[in-house]
């Protein structure tokens, strides 16, 4: 909560020493000391402005002030109608710039999913499309060959024919007792 103060989040409750009371604050500057690297915040209360470090104990979240609030009211001043009003409107804003963020948040991850979902059914398609196409090409493959295997066996066929003794059948192929009978007889 006391990294979040700064012009969009103003308000913070801060001790005041002359008072020895808790204060409503309002941030109206932060800055970082050159020298020691350390934040500073200039908060103004009650007329007053005061300057204090970040995580100092005596600045403490609104948040935080409201449970402390009904533990020890003696220890806080009383806060008037238009500051409470003005915390109160302050307060919506930043609930409905959270609720913008986080809207336009949820719709910046549909739209990402959406194009991620897009674009890989766009690479899907694509490879669908390569792989009819290599399958097409093996089909056309696959029939030359067939063809030129017809021919081939149509070309042996013939040949044996035409080579065959003319007393025997021209398309002879010998089985495997054939084959076996004649390297036995060898």
């Amino acid at each position: 909560l006391r990294m979040s103060w700064g012009p969009e989040r103003p308000y913070c409750i801060i001790y005041s020493t002359s008072t020895k009371r808790f204060a409503l604050g309002r941030i109206v500057e932060t800055w970082i000391n050159k020298d020691n690297h350390k934040e500073w915040l200039l908060v103004k209360y009650n007329d007053k402005e005061k300057t204090v470090q970040r995580f100092n104990p005596n600045i403490i979240p609104l948040e935080i002030a409201i449970e402390f609030y009904h533990k020890y009211p003696q220890k806080f001043q009383p806060i008037s109608f238009n500051d409470l009003i003005q915390i109160l409107s302050v307060r919506e804003a930043q609930m409905r710039n959270a609720y913008n963020q986080r809207q336009k948040k949820a719709q910046n991850m549909i739209m990402d999913i959406r194009q991620k979902f897009e674009d890989e059914h766009n690479k899907s398609l694509k490879e669908n499309q390569i792989l009819r196409d290599e399958c097409d090409e093996l089909k056309q493959k696959y029939d030359e060959l067939k063809a030129k295997y017809d021919d081939l066996e149509s070309k042996y066929d013939m040949s044996v024919a035409f080579s065959a003794p003319r007393h025997k059948n021209p398309i002879h192929r010998k089985t495997e007792s054939t084959i076996a009978k004649e390297f036995y007889a060898w």
